[in-house]
This record gives structure tokens, C-alpha cells and sequence, in this order.
């Protein structure tokens, strides 16, 4: 996807090490991406911040025996540190918005976890003082970042299936109840901004448009998450259409990401997870496109380690991320239109 580079100014001097802040320091920050920033060349995580002394605890635990980083209890200490470039923010859903913008207009580089923001409005700010202050925002959308995901978008880019016409991606899964700060909506709002998110993501990654309308159906019968089983569908501007299934309660479900896009000369058929990918072409001939395998631990989801250098390669180069601040403001109108859809028994949403 083409990114708007006015978002990032004229910042393209070389960073020999890009001094980096986490903030919120639950299993995600702590499991993820403190082994993958330690595995990233030109970066360093030079900061943690947790409001507990336990989250700080665990942050040092993750980085076991690599130096020492500054502490802090309150992110407006750590924002005034000249010592930090850019930070990564792990905190509750409710809370991005509002911090990504306090770190941007402190001049901070700035991942932030899905979603950019719960409520369309906080997005503009975050995108316009981004352009003001020349850093790079990012998302955490890693699936992106996967390597299907990724093949899938350059086997599109190069006509391999001609107009895509058709997306699907489902979230199939037996899951129990929400827990932790997940359990209560007024700090991870719902499944849609917690979930659904990173599957809209990928259909817009096979996508060649911007997304116009939403439809969804669905609600919460059986597991206690909001929704806990719907069916999205996205309409992009050039006629192409885009469908989600979400489903939490599906029995004998495994871990599986399918993607699809059938398009005007052929079909692209990829499961994130698993690693392949099949191409059909228009004359019949079934192609297996599945990209190499490597031996290197993961740690999260494919694309998780991918994700974080994208973020450390779009600050050394001086360009936008992939998934920049821009891009989240897309997916959190995808989500608002679709909650709104929900409550309407699925009235279609112009975005």
C-alpha cells in the first residue's frame, strides 16, 4: 500500500541507535516485542515505563542480562527524556489515542498497538501533529507483516490474478470469556477494535482501493465478548468487496488465518498462520507460492518481528510506515462503521 510520505517531513538523517521507550509492560510488550526490538539491528530499548513496580519488574525480567534501561513510573517523565527516540505503546486500547498523541507533540516516534485510537475523532490530531513534527507513527497490525501476507500483496501488485474482486479472511476460534482489562469495554472497547482490526487490515492489504461502506451483522449470544460472532462486509471504492467472519465459540476451530482474494484472472488462496499460499491462474494451472520457511523463533504472530523493523527502517530512512497514522485512522472508521452497522441490524455505513 502506497504511504503519504508529507506525514514524515525531511528526517532522513541515519539513526546509529534508535533509543526506544516501552510503555505498559503486560505480556505482549514483555513476551514480543522486548525479544524482537533486542533482535532488530539499530535499535535499543533504552526505557521502560509501567505505573507498578511489578510491570517494571517484568520488563526487566524480559530483558534478562542486556543493559539496564532508565525506569519510569509516569509517561511525561519519560516523553521529556532526551534519552528516548521513539516509543512503543502497549497500553489498554481506551488509552492509544490519547498517549500516541501526547508522545507525537513531544516529538517522539510512536508504535502503537492496534488500534490507533477507539473513537474516529482522536485520529486526525494524531495524524496532523505526526506531518507537524516530521516523526514516524505506526500501527501494530503485524499480520501485515507476515510473510503470506506479503507475498499475497506482491503476487496482486504484478497482475497475478488481474482486478482482485473478492476478499476473505475469517477469525474462527473457541475462545472463553474476555480477562484482564480485555473484560471490561470502557478500556478495550470491543471485539472489533481488539480483533476484527487486524483482519480488516488484511483485506485492505490485498485491496488496489480505499475502502467506501461497511455492513455487519452479529452480537454477543454465548462467551460474553462484544460481538462474539459477526460477518463484515467491506465495499471498496473500485467495486471490489471484502468479507470477515468472527466467530468465537466455533468448536474444533484451529489457529488458522485464511486469506483469499479472487480477482479477474485468477485466485490467491494463503493461510497466515500455517505459511502457504496457492495461485490459480485463469487457464486452470494451480501454482504452490508458499514462501520459504525460516528456523527463527517467533515471537507473537508472523510479522511480529517484521513489523517492529519496518518501524526502525521507516525512521533511518526518513519515510512513513506501512501501516502509519493514516492508515490507522482507516481501520478505526472500519471499526466505528461497523459497530454502528451492528446497532442497526446492519445498515450499510458510508465511510
Amino acid at each position: 500500500m502506497t504511504c503519504p510520505q508529507s506525514q514524515i517531513g525531511n528526517r532522513k538523517s541515519p539513526i546509529p541507535a534508535l533509543r526506544v521507550g516501552i510503555v505498559g509492560l503486560g505480556w505482549w510488550a514483555c513476551d514480543v516485542h522486548v525479544p524482537n526490538l533486542l533482535r532488530t539491528p539499530g535499535a535499543q530499548i533504552a526505557a521502560l515505563c509501567s505505573r507498578s513496580e511489578k510491570g517494571r519488574q517484568r520488563g526487566l525480567e524480559a530483558l534478562g542480562e542486556h543493559p539496564e534501561p532508565l525506569l519510569f513510573e509516569r509517561l511525561d517523565d519519560l516523553l521529556a527524556s532526551d534519552a528516548v527516540d521513539a516509543v512503543v505503546l502497549c497500553t489498554p486500547n481506551a488509552t492509544h489515542g490519547a498517549l500516541a498523541l501526547q508522545a507525537v507533540r513531544a516529538g517522539k516516534h510512536v508504535l502503537v498497538e492496534k488500534p490507533l485510537a477507539t473513537d474516529p475523532a482522536e485520529c486526525p490530531p494524531i495524524v496532523a501533529a505526526a506531518a507537524e513534527r516530521g516523526v514516524v507513527v505506526q500501527v501494530g497490525v503485524e499480520l501485515r507483516h507476515a510473510p503470506v501476507a506479503r507475498a499475497m500483496r506482491q503476487q496482486i501488485e504484478a497482475g497475478a490474478i488481474g482486478q482482485p474482486v473478492v476478499l476473505r479472511t475469517e477469525l474462527w476460534r473457541q475462545w472463553n470469556a474476555p480477562h484482564g482489562w480485555r473484560a471490561d469495554p470502557a478500556h478495550a472497547s470491543d471485539t472489533l477494535y481488539e480483533l476484527a482490526v487486524h483482519y480488516l487490515d488484511l483485506l485492505g492489504v490485498l485491496a488496489t482501493a480505499r475502502p467506501a461502506w461497511v455492513t455487519a451483522g452479529g452480537g454477543a449470544r454465548v462467551t460474553g465478548h462484544q460481538p462474539d460472532h459477526a460477518m463484515l462486509t467491506v465495499g471498496y471504492d473500485d467495486g471490489a468487496v471484502g468479507a470477515l467472519g468472527l466467530c468465537l465459540f466455533a468448536r474444533g476451530s484451529t489457529d488458522a488465518i485464511p486469506l483469499e482474494a479472487v480477482g479477474t484472472e485468477g485466485r490467491l488462496l494463503g493461510d497466515v498462520l500455517g505459511g502457504t499460499l496457492r495461485l490459480w491462474t485463469k487457464d486452470g494451472e494451480a501454482r504452490d507460492l508458499s514462501p520459504a520457511r525460516s528456523d527463527a523463533e517467533v515471537c507473537g504472530f508472523p510479522g511480529s518481528l517484521e513489523c517492529v523493523g519496518e518501524f526502525v527502517a521507516a525512521i533511518r530512512e526518513g519515510r512513513a510506515a506501512h501501516a502509519d497514522a493514516r492508515e490507522g485512522e482507516t481501520l478505526c472508521r472500519l471499526c466505528d462503521g461497523a459497530r454502528r452497522s451492528l446497532a442497526s441490524e446492519g445498515r450499510r455505513i458510508e465511510l
